[in-house]
This record gives C-alpha cells, structure tokens and sequence, in this order.
C-alpha cells in the first residue's frame, strides 16, 4: 500500500506543477483579455446602434422583393407548364375566362366558311359534278387536286385535298388516299374546320376508319393512339368542350380495337386514359376555384385598389398558403389582357423574412414583430426592453396588409456577444480540464497495474517458496526417520514411503505449474500440434493420475464416446489440461462425494472432454474469477484447506486457447462443478 501511495504522489505532483499551475494561469489572462476586449466593442457599437436600425426600417419594404420579381416574372404567352414552387395555377382573360389550365372558349355560332374566289367556285361545282353525277372519279380527283393548288387559303386547300382522297377511295386506290391523308396530317393539322374542330383531329379520324377497311388494325390502333397522345401535348388549341368531345370519341374507338392491341399499345392506352384522368382533376379543381373563388378575390381586389399591380391573398387567416393575382398586358397592344392566378406555399416565404429580419436585428440589437392583418405571424426570440415597438412598416402587397414592427433591446449588441465568447473559452477550457483529468487516470491506472503486478509476483514468489518449503520439510523429517530407523513395523516403514511419494508428486506438480506459468509470462506456445485420438490419452492420463495416489479410492469413471476424437493438439499439454482439472476435482471433493465422471463426446463439429465432481461446488460470484492467476476462492478455501498458488486453471485456459479451444464452467455451491473443454475435431479447424 505503501508502495502504490508513493507512485500515486508522484504522479499528482508531476501533474500539479507540469500542467495544472500553468494551464490555471492562461485561463486567468483569457479571461482578462476578454473583458478588456468587451468594453471596446460595446463603445463601438453604441456608436452603430441607431444608424443599424434606420437601416432596418428602410429595408422592411423589401422583404418580399424575392416574391414580388416571381409574380412579375409569370407571363401567359410562354405558360405550358404549371411554374415551380406553385401548387395551382391559371390564367385568364380580360373577361375572366380560363385560358390555362384549360381554354374556356366563350359561346359563339358556328361560323360561315372562308370567301372563296368566284372562278374557284364554278370549278367547285364542275368537279363534283364529275364525282357526283358522272361518277369520273379518276378525273374528279384531278380537277380537285388542281384546285387545291389554285387556293390561296389553308381551310380550301385542305377541304379540296379531302376531296381528292374520297377519289380515291371511290377509285379503291386505298393506299394512296392513306398517303393523301398523311399529307394533309403533316402540313395542315392545326387548321380549324368551320366548327373550330381542328383537322389533324378529323383526319386522323378518317384516316383509322380507313385503315380499320383494309383490315390494318395495327395501323389504325397507331394512329388513333398518336392523335390520342397529341390531344393530351396541346397539339391543338381547343376549348376545354371540344377537348373533352374528341377525347371521349377517341377513347370509344380505342375501347372497341382493345382485343386487337398488342401489350405494348395496351400500356400506351392506360397511360394515357391516366395522364386524361389527370387533367380532368386539373380542370374539374381550375372551374371549382372559378365557381366559389374568384369572384370573392376580385372583390377584395377592387376593394384594396391593387387591379394594376400584383397583389399576394390570404383567405380564411390561412398565412401558410398564398396566392398571387397579377395582372398581365399584351406587349402589342399595351392593354390589359388578364390575370394570372398562382397558390404558393408561404413557410418559405416566411422563414426568408424571418432570416433577413433576423439578421438585421442581431446586428443592432433590435426585437421586431410580423402580423398579417391583425394575426400575429411570428416575431423574434427576445421582446424588446419596454415591450413596446415604436417603429413601424406596412408592407402593402399583400392582403390583409403585412404589418412590420421593431423595437430595441435593453442590452447592447455585444454584450452577448461577450457572454458567447466566454462560454466558448470556458468550455475550452473545461475539455482542457477533462483531457487532463483523462491523462491522470491513464497514468494512474498504468502505476496501479505496475504496483499490482509487482505485488503479485512478491506473492507468488512468497507462495513458491512456501509450497517448495511445506514438501521439503516432510521429504527430510520422513527421510531422518527412515535412515535412524525410527520405526516400529514395516507396515509403518511402507506408509512412510508412501508419504515420500505423494510429497514428491506434490513437490513435481508445483515445479511443473512454475514452469508453465513462465511460459505463459514469456507468452511462449512451444506446442507441437499433431493427430491426436483423444480418448487413449485421455485413459492414459487418468491411469497415471491414479498412480499418483496409491492406496485411494479417488471415484473417477470414464465415459468416452464409441467414435474417435481426432484433434490437433500437443498430447503433453493436453494431458496437462486434465491432470489439472483432475486435481481440482479431487482436490475440492469432500471424501464422502468422492465421485467424479470424465466424460469426451463428439458435437457436431466439436469434441468435448468434460470433467464433472460432486464436491463443494463455486459460488455464482466468484465463477468469472476462477481463471484468474493466483486466485482461489474463500468459499472452497473455507470447505478445504488445500495448498496451492491458484495457477492450474489459468495455465489449463492458456493452454486450450492456445490450441483454438474454449474451456467453461458450471457450477451449483453445494452441488459439484463442471469443466467443459471444447476443441475443433481434425479437418474442422
């Protein structure tokens, strides 16, 4: 105890005077340079304060500049997808029609077909007269054909080259009115009938019923898919009544050629029935918002005067969705044309106020306060000193207005500042603490290991010397006797030698713990690993265990499995093992429970040699410790005076790791203990 004291106090003072004095005074002049350098800062920023927060209230009109550029930045002639960040949008015209999503096409007449000139129309006539009543078909296709090359204007030439193609019908010509219907596909498509139904739509149409003719149901379920998939693309402007009548035609006609799609023309036709479905969501939620929405916005907006600027809703104290309404012009005319509508999700709008109002009142040392209307929306961590804010901005692009409010703190700005920087420098200064506290331990833990490993072999060499000293006394006192014949019978002379024996085998086991135990300091494994049948050696170490104690009855039966149990082991040190194992069971067996059953079995891809007594049994407490160097339990020292320095079950444990092998225990106190040595079988290493 002495010893590790003074190790102990040494170590303390090292620490004292190397690390501890020195580390305490850079602590005490950083926190002096602290506070010299706080009372600068707070002269300098009482200079700042005021001008920081006119600067604050400048910029309160700009907030939601980011926003605004968005709204202004919309245009309806480059519209052909929803913006990002928007989560519903439309457009209307100066007559508030829908213009996108949908196109909401007001109600008009059916108007009359284009002027055609009078020459052309007398040609008209004469070439249905050649279809109509002469049935020429082959020269009514020509004069059609001719005068569809004469006109000047789009709707004729289309309405003569449909002509053409009837010809050639008539004529059973069939692929060349599919080619005469794919020319019209490729350069007119976008042109409107009368009606304003588009002729691609038409044509397409006409074009599948041809084919569908000719028994080319592929090409006419092709074709009806592409004018099906152009329809859904906007290929043509219609009004969302026609949209809705051609797709209804369309998905009829596909839904009777279904047993003829193959399975690629099958997935084509649902994604698009799914892509339909989606825009009729679209349109239905686009006429819901005119029906119940609108109009109560354009009241709003009329009543707040913002019909010439962008102007940013809130309806029913919902301040985490917005929606824009902005006004647009047409660059030619410069008149009003309409209104854009976009729902925008606000917390990112919020926390981008949030963030610059944060920033601008850090640096002055400011409390503001953001409400909508009269709704508090969200105001900074700190009230100001009086609880009073005495400035004031009204941000009138939204509604309800947006109302701005700043107040000062008490403190000035870098008085906190000081306080962040001395908790930084003191938890440095605590993990500079922590780290060295860590250091001592290590150090300690390291002394108190080298203290306990010198008491350690101060004890062994004191057991050594004891347990080498207990034999040797009986070996000379039984000698002196036998050489003075001090004896009375032979009988008397035989147990003598008998004494002589076990002290000597006493004696021989001691020397030979003493030299395994070197070995296993050195940390030496001198084992030559070979093919070995564990169950002679194990019968062979049993029968010479037994010569060791001549004249006892020492119980020990023998159980090994009918099988071989080949191992890779040294049969000296395994033999050791058991011989340890062994003198443990005897050792703690009281002679009335004198039994003891070695036991070695295959398991699977494991042989297991287990020696199991009936003796004193280990308590629970002290099972983790057993196979410890020089340990012996209090308990089986309290049933059995038994000599010994506690080795053979550490020297037994080293061993079988050695050989890749666990060795375990259980144990009842009271009840008897048993060892479990387990070890790969040869060829399962």
């Amino acid at each position: 105890m002495s010893l590790w004291r003074s190790a102990l106090a040494r170590v303390l003072a090292v620490f004292m005077v190397g690390i501890i004095i020195p580390t305490g005074s850079l602590v005490y002049l950083g926190v002096k340079s602290i506070q010299a350098e706080t009372r600068l800062l707070m002269k300098e920023s009482a200079d700042r304060v005021g001008k920081t927060l006119e600067a604050m209230r400048d910029q309160s009109v700009a907030i939601i500049d980011g926003s605004r550029k968005f709204a202004e930045g919309l245009s309806p002639h480059t519209i052909s997808t929803k913006p990002p960040g928007v989560s519903f949008f439309l457009a209307l015209d100066a007559k508030h029609h829908l213009l996108y999503p949908i196109w909401e096409e007001p109600e008009r007449n059916e108007r009359n077909p284009p002027f055609l000139q009078l020459s052309l129309q007398r040609d008209f006539q004469a070439a249905e007269q050649t279809e109509l009543k002469d049935h020429n078909y082959s020269r009514a296709q020509g004069e059609y054909r001719m005068l569809a090359r004469r006109a000047p204007l789009a709707y004729w030439k289309v309405k003569f080259l449909l002509k053409v193609a009837d010809c050639l019908v008539k004529l059973g010509q069939e692929d060349a009115a599919q080619a005469q219907y794919q020319e019209i596909l490729s350069r007119y498509s976008a042109e409107t009938d009368e009606m304003g139904r588009p002729f691609g739509l038409l044509v397409a149409i006409q074009l599948a019923d041809l084919q569908m003719q000719e028994d080319r149901s592929s090409l006419a379920i092709t074709t009806e898919l592409n004018a099906y998939q152009d329809l859904l693309n906007g290929q043509w402007k219609l009004s969302w009544d026609n949209e809705q009548f051609f797709a209804r035609q369309l998905q009829e006609r596909l839904a009777e050629l279904g047993p003829a799609m193959s399975a690629a023309d099958h997935r084509q036709y649902a994604g698009l029935n799914s892509a339909w479905r989606l825009r009729e969501n679209i349109a239905s939620q686009s006429l819901e918002f005119m029906a119940n929405r609108w109009d109560t916005m354009e009241g709003r907006i009329r009543q707040a005067g913002t019909s010439d600027r962008p102007i940013l809703l809130f309806e029913n104290h919902d301040i985490n969705r917005g929606t824009w309404v902005i006004p647009f012009e047409d660059s030619r005319t410069g008149g009003r044309q309409g209104w854009l509508i976009a729902e925008i999700p606000c917390r990112e709008l919020w926390a981008q106020i949030s963030g610059t109002l944060d920033e601008l009142a850090g640096a002055a040392r400011a409390a503001y306060s953001v409400s909508l209307g009269e709704s508090p929306i969200f105001r900074s961590r700190q009230a100001p000193g009086n609880h009073r804010y005495p400035l004031m901005s009204r941000i009138r692009l939204t509604s309800p207005v947006l109302t701005l409010e700043i107040g000062q703190l008490s403190d000035l700005p870098v008085q906190r500042l000081a306080e962040r920087r001395r908790q930084i420098y003191l938890a440095v200064v605590a993990l500079a603490t922590f780290v060295i506290l860590v250091a001592l331990y290590a150090t300690w833990h390291a002394v108190s290991r080298e203290v306990q490993l010198a008491q350690l072999k101060a004890r062994f060499v004191s057991s050594v010397s004891h347990e080498l000293k207990t034999p040797l006394s009986i070996i000379g006192l039984i000698g002196q006797k036998l050489m003075l014949g001090r004896y009375r019978t032979g009988e008397e002379a035989h147990e003598y030698y008998g004494i002589l024996a076990e002290e000597m085998n006493r004696l021989k086991s001691l020397i030979d713990d003493v030299l395994d135990f070197s070995r296993l300091l050195e940390n030496r494994q001198p084992y030559r690993k070979e093919p070995t049948d564990l169950v002679p050696l194990v019968r062979e170490t049993i029968d010479r265990y037994q010569l060791t104690h001549p004249g006892k009855d020492l119980g020990i039966t023998f159980r090994p499995t009918a099988d071989p149990c080949m191992v890779a082991a040294d049969r000296e040190a395994m033999g050791r093992v058991l011989l340890n194992l062994l003198d443990n069971a005897v050792k703690y067996s009281p002679p009335d429970r004198m039994h003891i059953t070695v036991t070695l079995r295959r398991d699977g891809r494991q042989v297991v040699l287990e020696v199991a007594d009936e003796g004193f049994g280990i308590p629970a407490s002290e099972l983790q410790l057993v196979f410890d160097r020089f340990y012996r339990g209090k308990s089986s020292m309290a049933y059995q005076k038994t000599n010994g320095v506690g080795l053979g079950l550490s020297i037994a444990q080293q061993i079988v790791q050695a050989h890749g092998g666990t060795i375990e225990l259980r144990s009842t106190e009271g009840a008897g203990s048993t060892f479990s040595v387990s070890l790969n079988a040869a060829g399962d290493a």
